[in-house]
């Protein structure tokens, strides 16, 4: 039982940090893709849409310093969280079988 949720926090810090990475690159104005984005902006609105919740948090919070540091932690947080349930569903179901 431990190896398994090792592997699913494992999992679940992989998704964090490519999810994180990737919205870092669609909404960050020092992206390299910041150009491309101001032109084609579904990919912009899609991630907003997506970390929608940790931007709420943000405003409930109002921290005065820190703010952007605070939010990336807040996206890691979540994604972390998404990755870890679908860890846990793909291992609940190889389990089954």
């Amino acid at each position: 039982m431990k190896i398994r949720s090792r592997r699913n926090v494992i999992t679940g810090l992989i998704f964090a940090v490519l999810a994180s990475f990737v919205t870092w690159l669609v909404l960050s104005e020092n992206s390299p893709f910041d150009s491309f984005f101001l032109d084609h902006v579904t990919g912009r609105n899609i991630v907003g849409r997506l970390v929608f919740l940790p931007y709420i948090v943000l405003l409930v919070l109002r921290p005065t310093l820190w703010v952007d540091q605070i939010s990336y932690a807040l996206i890691f947080t979540q994604w972390f969280v998404v990755g870890l349930i679908i860890s846990l569903f793909i291992s609940r179901k190889s389990a089954v079988k």
